[in-house]
C-alpha cells in the first residue's frame, strides 16, 4: 500500500470540472443499470472539457495528443 496525502487545490475550475463528472457518472449509472466502470469511464472520456489547454478538449483527444 502506498501513502496517499490530500489537500487543497490551487485551482477552482479543476474543481468544478471534478465535480460535473461526478454527477455525470453518477446520472449515467442511474440511467443504465448494466454499466461496468470500463464502459462509464470511456463514455466520460468522451465529455468536453475546457480546462485541458485551453480549449474545450476531451479527455480522449488530449490523452491522443500527449501520446503523439
Amino acid at each position: 500500500m502506498e501513502e496517499k496525502v490530500l489537500a487543497r487545490t490551487a485551482s477552482r475550475s479543476v474543481l468544478g470540472v471534478m465535480n460535473e463528472f461526478g454527477h455525470l457518472a453518477y446520472n449515467y449509472r442511474w440511467r443504465h443499470d448494466d454499466i461496468d466502470l470500463l464502459s462509464l469511464s470511456l463514455w466520460l472520456a468522451q465529455i468536453p472539457c475546457s480546462p485541458l489547454r485551453d480549449h474545450h478538449w476531451t479527455s480522449e483527444d488530449a490523452l491522443r495528443a500527449l501520446l503523439r
